[in-house]
């Protein structure tokens, strides 16, 4: 079910720097709020200036400045699309028109009335696909998890055996593979998404993984990953191809973490 964010539009003033809030911060709060500084110099500014969002998310934008602010695309060649988030929003007006973000990527924008310098700053969604996560765990099987969660077990010596992932709702132009190393078998060639990579029923343990984007967008992403090892605990973090876990040390993976995200 997409998550649901508002932006709020009112007095106050800005802060120096924004901060990205991390995945776990937007899962766990279905808001988002955005602050417009009504200066003596109409300076308008948003806070946070940086929003994360999913792909299929609800974001809401409620004006409660006293004056109006028309939020609008930013496009590359500088002009504002200014029906992509909102209609004008007198000041003050508590209904609040949703934007949906159907593409993966960094959207800029500016309230298309004071869009000028020094009136004007930017704000920025960064939107990120929505990843589908399935492990299959010893003694327990199949459990679903989305990106950035960790998916798996700590501290209960249960191997991995197999995992799966799918980009959802597709992005066009974005898609994935990834490989595995398994006990008794070594290497297994890379399997496009949605497909499963390892086994079931054979009590094969999972010792370690590679995933790479592909597509003709893949190079405006990044797929970062870990893993939690048997015996030392969590890796570091891997992204674009690069093998996490061991090979020939007979040593499990007991869960991963997956997250794909724009450059």
């Amino acid at each position: 079910m997409p998550f649901q964010m508002q932006i709020n539009i009112n007095s106050g003033v800005s802060p120096d720097t924004a901060k990205l809030p991390s995945a776990q911060d937007v899962w766990a709060s279905l808001q988002r709020r955005v602050s417009v500084d009504a200066s003596p110099l109409h300076r308008v500014s948003f806070d946070p200036s940086l929003l994360a969002a999913k792909v299929g998310d609800q974001i809401f934008w409620t004006n409660n400045d006293r004056q109006p602010h028309w939020p609008g695309l930013k496009n590359e060649d500088g002009s504002i699309d200014d029906i992509f988030f909102m209609p004008y929003q007198i000041a003050g007006d508590d209904t609040s028109p949703t934007f949906s973000p159907g593409v993966a990527g960094r959207l800029e924008y500016v309230c298309s009335i004071h869009r000028d310098p020094p009136c004007s700053e930017a704000g920025t969604i960064e939107v990120t696909p929505t990843l589908e996560v399935l492990v299959h765990l010893q003694g327990i099987g199949d459990l679903a998890f989305r990106d950035n969660e960790f998916a798996g077990t700590r501290g209960q010596s249960r191997r991995l055996e197999g995992f799966q992932l799918q980009i959802s709702p597709p992005v066009a132009g974005l898609s994935m593979r990834y490989m595995a190393h398994l006990q008794g078998i070594g290497d297994v060639p890379f399997v496009n998404e949605g497909q499963f990579v390892g086994t079931r029923g054979q009590c094969r343990r999972l010792e370690g993984f590679a995933i790479e984007l592909t597509g003709p967008v893949a190079a405006n992403f990044d797929v970062v990953y870990m893993a939690h090892l048997q015996g030392t605990g969590d890796t570091g973090i891997f992204r674009n191809g690069q093998f996490c876990g061991t090979r020939g040390q007979s040593r499990r993976v007991e869960g991963i973490l997956v997250r794909v995200k724009p450059r």
